[in-house]
């Protein structure tokens, strides 16, 4: 799943779980969610955040080698 889709479902189960209409059961069932899901999604930002740093350093490296 992309991050974009996750964060879309986080977005939906907030809504859902902002209902005034929403039983306790549904409410705890959809945070369970929402917990995994943001879970899911940190995961995904630190392998973001890895590969950006991998692409700065490939950069900053060339960037050095062009400058001798």
């Amino acid at each position: 799943m992309t991050f974009q889709k996750t964060v879309q479902q986080l977005e939906t189960l907030l809504e859902e779980l902002e209902s005034e209409d929403i039983d306790l059961d549904s409410a705890v069932d959809k945070y369970a969610k929402a917990v995994k899901l943001g879970g899911a999604a940190l995961k995904q930002l630190n392998k973001i955040e890895d590969k950006v740093r991998v692409l700065k350093v490939q950069g900053d490296a060339v960037i050095a080698t062009e400058m001798l």
